[in-house]
């Protein structure tokens, strides 16, 4: 048969029109089935469910899903599963053991008064320790070394470290600078009283300790 390629409906033109039209319908992707649809909608609300911050992506995902091809919206399953397989992996894991705080340790308490100390180098050292409880400096303690009639402040890691010694017994070390100068180790009165003379304290200050 010889087509007619300029009148009829049988001309070449049209019968390819109708070939390709018909090729072209028959190899269309199909779009996403229900059941897809309705398996992806049972992972995303599971994915949401541990983790609400999916919660925006997932809507638009489950908006465009029935428009799409069951190839793309196979894609979106398996990403889906992948998921909600690590979201489920996280809730299962142990929670991460957190160590207690570890509560701040309590500031080393000397009473007000006059110490003496074995310095590093073995000289004995004199020292002055005052806790204001009135003012700007109120409840902090100074801590001052004495050089001939002078006081220097130390200030730091050194001003915690000799505090932190002399708190150890403040008493033998305040005995001992009361008896190097034979005053009180507190109110720097002299001592008269034999016993007193013997711990370098006076009875009224001894009591602090």
């Amino acid at each position: 048969m010889i087509l007619d390629c300029e009148n009829g409906s049988g001309t070449y033109e049209k019968l390819l029109d109708r070939t390709l039209g018909r090729a072209h319908t028959d190899h269309m992707p199909a779009t996403a089935t229900p059941r897809q649809i309705e398996f992806l909608t049972a992972l995303i609300g599971k994915i949401v469910a541990l983790d609400p911050s999916f919660t925006e992506a997932a809507a638009l995902v489950l908006e465009t899903a029935p428009t799409e091809t069951t190839v793309v919206v196979s894609d979106r399953i398996t990403r889906a599963q992948a998921t909600l397989a690590r979201l489920q992996e996280a809730a299962q894991a142990p929670a991460p053991v957190v160590a207690a705080p570890v509560a701040p340790k309590a500031a080393t308490v000397v009473p007000d008064g006059s110490y003496a100390l074995d310095g590093k180098d073995g000289a004995l050292r004199f020292y002055d320790v005052e806790t204001p409880s009135r003012g700007k400096w109120a409840g902090f303690t100074f801590l001052r070394v004495a050089a001939s009639d002078e006081r220097y402040p130390i200030k730091g890691a050194e001003r915690t470290r000799i505090l932190a010694e002399i708190a150890v017994d403040p008493k033998a070390a305040a005995t001992r600078y009361g008896l190097h100068f034979s005053v009180c180790a507190c109110c720097h009165k002299q001592l008269t009283d034999e016993t007193s003379r013997a711990i370098g304290l006076g009875p009224i200050c001894a009591r602090r300790f």
